[in-house]
């Protein structure tokens, strides 16, 4: 069969010639095309539809296709006869309509420098378009616009409904890092700053687009100009949160910077996939963003990303970003499977489950110190304000351990008070004295405060508790437990961190196990005990 074929390539015939000319039939257009340039809503639908031609074809016509055509001039050659036209016009044109694109890419860079906030169906509709038969004139300024600070697609109709969103999402990914590494080859400096700023919103407002979802931004306003050194604290339950995060940043109205985030290694670089193939990780990488090595953890890395960030931060002004849990929490889910949210103590890895306070790692108050401190050592007047910011609702759009993306959901952005670390207030203490880890774990108590707050994480978790409580029990002992409550809602939080467990685990366990957690508030039993109940739970979720 492979021989058949391979003489069929190598005879010219009608059946081929027409092969050839709808896989070039792009490039051959354009070029024919080539003195025209047009934006009117003629050409933007005649150039979509070729540019969709195009995109699905063009990756392997201008790899694999330039491959096979010219060894198949080289075995002409070798067979001493002289090559089909065809075969060395094929590569010519590949040339041609990567320079092409590459121009295309250019005028998308730019228009999206000076439009940040573009809606993403336009642009993207443009992306298309810009691989089209016609070279496409963007207009001075974009048809839609995006507010940042209320983004609602729940309500969208026609080409705003997409209807494959994982193939679309991993295509408009791939897209935007392109740009990126596109735009590092020409330029530094204040323009990749902007861009990446309208990258970044672009991004996160196209994959809630995806989600036909909303995002809401609520909770305490600040002036981001007497905060210049500020590192944005987010609790972790869903992929989701990259996508909404840096959505809390483009809020604050300043397109000239962006924030970097500190992320997993392992998820961007050492993911062939993300990596490679969409870019992604390439793109985080000139951009500047933070890697931390969780495969291999040491403390010496770790003060490298810590020092790392505190650089960026008080000496270049950058604000950072990042998820103090570390990973992703696992999912509540209701009797019947239905999304209801996501834990706040319950990790995915049991070391963490075990270790008290091992659902927040102590990153963000090791960096909010030594930024602190680095300022101090230099004679810098200021501070370093941590911005605890909760988010509600992505670990209903999309859960650990799922791709499929629950429509509809309203995702909230809530911001906390600023915690201030003043550069005056730790001057004189040093590192790995008994101030310094003091003060560490001082700041490490108000992050946790903070985002347990915003979330209302033990509120939410007493609610449901009694809710399952009214099903089994009668009034009075459900009043006898209410009192029991009352003396673990202070500062020790293992009653909430058991009930936090217990509902992330399968509804089977969820009776038996509250049962065992009724029976020990009642008998006022010790915290020892309630340990123990701790790893009771901890094996049925591991399991």
């Amino acid at each position: 069969m492979m021989i058949h074929a391979w003489e069929w390539l190598l005879t010219p015939s009608r059946e081929l010639m027409c092969v050839l000319a709808a896989v070039y039939l792009v490039p051959l257009v354009r070029l024919v095309t080539l003195p025209l340039s047009a934006g009117d809503p003629v050409t933007r639908f005649v150039n979509r539809w070729c540019g969709r031609w195009d995109i699905s074809i063009g990756w392997l016509r201008d790899s694999a296709g330039v491959i096979l055509l010219l060894a198949l001039s080289g075995y002409s050659l070798w067979q001493d006869a002289p090559p089909q036209f065809f075969y060395l016009a094929g590569p010519l044109l590949s040339v041609l309509n990567i320079f092409w694109k590459r121009q295309a890419m250019d005028r998308l860079i730019d228009f999206l420098h000076d439009h940040p906030y573009v809606h993403p169906q336009e642009f993207f509709d443009d992306v298309v378009a810009s691989r089209g038969v016609i070279r496409l004139k963007l207009p001075k300024h974009p048809r839609r616009v995006l507010d940042p600070q209320s983004i609602d697609f729940r309500q969208v109709r026609g080409r705003d409904r997409i209807r494959f969103p994982l193939l679309v999402g991993l295509c408009s990914t791939c897209v935007l890092s392109r740009l990126v590494l596109c735009a590092h080859r020409k330029h530094r400096g204040k323009f990749i700053a902007r861009l990446a700023h309208a990258i970044s919103f672009l991004w996160g407002a196209r994959m809630v687009q995806l989600a036909r979802a909303a995002v809401v931004r609520e909770g305490v306003a600040f002036d981001p100009a007497c905060h210049p050194h500020r590192v944005y604290l987010f609790n972790h339950a869903s992929l989701f949160d990259f996508v909404i995060a840096p959505l809390a940043f483009a809020a604050e109205g300043n397109p000239a910077s962006y924030a970097h985030f500190i992320v997993a290694k392992d998820h961007f670089i050492d993911n062939f996939f993300v990596n490679r193939i969409l870019g992604m990780g390439r793109a985080m990488e000139v951009l500047g963003m933070i890697f931390v090595d969780r495969r291999r953890p040491t403390k010496e890395k770790a003060q490298q990303v810590v020092s790392q960030a505190v650089i960026q931060l008080a000496d270049e002004g950058a604000p950072i970003m990042m998820f103090p849990q570390g990973t992703r929490t696992r999912p509540f889910l209701s009797v019947n499977g239905e999304r209801l949210g996501s834990a706040y103590y319950a990790s995915r890895k049991r070391p963490q489950l075990e270790k008290e306070g091992g659902h927040l790692k102590k990153g963000a108050a090791y960096l909010g110190i030594d930024a602190a401190l680095h300022l101090a050592k230099h004679k810098r007047h200021g501070s370093v304000s941590l911005i605890p910011i909760g988010l509600m609702g992505t670990g209903i759009v999309c859960p650990p351990g799922s791709i499929r993306l629950h429509m509809g959901v309203v995702m909230r952005l809530r911001m906390g008070e600023p915690i201030v670390v003043r550069a005056e207030d730790v001057r004189g203490i040093r590192r790995e004295t008994q101030a310094y880890r003091l003060s560490v774990e001082t700041l490490h108590q108000k992050i946790d405060d903070a985002l347990r707050s915003l979330i209302k994480v033990h509120a939410e978790l007493e609610r449901r508790f009694f809710e399952d409580l009214r099903k089994t029990l009668d009034p009075l002992k459900i009043e006898e437990v209410a009192v029991a409550m009352k003396s673990w809602r202070n500062d020790d939080p293992v009653v909430f961190v058991i009930l936090d467990y217990i509902y992330a685990c399968q509804p089977k366990h969820w009776r038996p196990l509250l049962g065992e957690l009724v029976q020990l508030l009642l008998e006022c039993a010790p915290r020892e005990r309630l340990v123990e109940l701790k790893l009771k739970v901890i094996n049925a979720l591991v399991a």
